[in-house]
């Protein structure tokens, strides 16, 4: 991707944490770094996540990765997450925090980590990853405040070894991929059928609207007013206020789910990217 870089989250001279006031937040057992994807070309949401790091007590342990719009939306979404574990990959890291910039935790970071560390210990050896915030769809108990699950958005996950390796090798919508028709051709549809993904119950973060037209519940790109039938109206409504709706409806069908979402996963079909798609675009490594 050309044109990307990675950089610290700029110092706020306000923040408690920047100059010393308070101690910077831990990172969970075993985590070794804390990545947020953030586009150039809309530095007016950099600003704000850096500020919502600042106040939750993350801004020292964070690094921006900063790509550029990429032309088909879903591949560069899908290509920042893979360029981020190529980083953490190289530099040997096994464990790390992936977040996109519209990400927004319930409550200061510190809070969260005894949480995840309980979430941790009771994984198994090869678990892939753990959601920290997500749309499930299907998920189940495993023990109380871990949930096994399918789920959509990847705006706030950490990523284990077998996870950084996938996402570190593998071309994003590469025709061998497998993804999840109900959610579409993103990187969290292929994500949502690997193994072994699971998620803190309840979740500890969400996204928020920062702005974007793109990804506006109430006007579309040129600033009409979308329609009460408009399908985008409620999707994006529901992905900025409907993850906990989501999380309380998967928790009560969880017995159907735990009977059906492993034999579910493995019915995706194995290319449903049409191979033409996939070969527009280039994978640099």
């Amino acid at each position: 991707m050309t044109g990307a870089f990675f950089a610290a989250v700029p110092r706020d001279e306000q923040c408690a944490y920047c100059n010393g006031e308070r101690r910077a937040a831990t990172l969970a057992p075993d985590v070794q770094a804390i990545y947020c994807i953030s586009l150039q070309e809309q530095p007016h949401r950099a600003a704000q996540v850096a500020a919502h790091l600042h106040a939750t007590g993350l801004c020292q342990q964070v690094t921006f990765f900063r790509p550029r719009r990429g032309h088909n939306a879903n591949y560069a979404i899908w290509e920042s997450h893979c360029l981020v574990a190529q980083d953490a990959v190289r530099k040997g890291f096994d464990r790390v925090i992936v977040l996109e910039d519209d990400v927004f935790f319930y409550d200061a970071w510190d809070a969260n980590v005894p949480r995840i560390k309980r979430a941790i210990d009771s994984l198994p050896a090869d678990w892939w990853g753990l959601y920290l915030g997500h749309v499930p769809i299907q998920a189940y108990f495993v023990r109380g405040g871990l949930l096994r699950t399918r789920s959509g958005c990847t705006h706030a996950y950490l990523a284990n070894r077998p996870l950084l390796n996938w996402l570190a090798t593998t071309p994003p919508m590469g025709p061998d991929v497998p993804t999840w028709p109900l959610i579409g051709q993103s990187i969290d549809s292929a994500m949502s059928s690997l193994p072994e993904l699971y998620a803190l119950f309840p979740m500890v973060a969400r996204q928020r609207f920062l702005g974007d037209y793109r990804v506006d519940s109430r006007v579309d790109d040129r600033g009409r007013r979308r329609a009460f039938t408009d399908v985008d109206r409620w999707r994006y409504l529901f992905i900025f206020r409907g993850a906990r709706f989501a999380e309380v409806a998967a928790v009560v069908l969880s017995p159907i789910h735990w009977l059906t979402l492993e034999w579910l996963r493995r019915q995706v079909d194995r290319s449903p990217i049409p191979i033409e798609e996939a070969k527009a675009y280039r994978w640099w490594t």
